[in-house]
């Protein structure tokens, strides 16, 4: 069996200091990053689908009708391996999922950047 003597106290700051420095580094890097995606101007997302009021139908990103907004309900599920929910659209035929969820900015954080009446150039 191996016994430090002497050294081993001097050990445990240098590995704890350099973990506390991954780990800082780590958290900085997911910050800009984040703050970076929330800073995206709203029409330069992907289109993921579209509330065409004016025919009243959900279209998906190719301009296909998926429901009529009638049938078409807006909510939330949770994702398999995220503490954060997604942001998803049901109807009866189906649903999709407008944004997922991280558990630092919850998907709708993008949805109320937008604001009501605001929506992104029609295509």
């Amino acid at each position: 069996m191996l016994a430090f003597r002497g050294q081993m106290p001097a050990l445990v700051p240098v590995v704890t200091g350099g973990l506390a420095l991954v780990a800082g580094a780590g958290t900085m890097a997911t910050s800009r990053l984040l703050r970076r995606r929330d800073a995206l101007a709203p029409a330069s997302l992907p289109r993921v689908a579209t509330f065409d009021l004016g025919r009243g139908e959900l279209r998906d990103a190719a301009g296909r009708t998926l429901a009529p907004l009638t049938s078409v309900a807006v909510g939330r599920r949770m994702q398999l391996g995220s503490s954060a929910p997604a942001l998803v659209t049901r109807w009866p035929g189906g649903s999709l999922v407008l944004a997922r969820g991280n558990p630092v900015a919850l998907p709708d954080r993008a949805v109320r950047r937008l604001g009501p009446g605001r929506s992104s150039p029609a295509s």
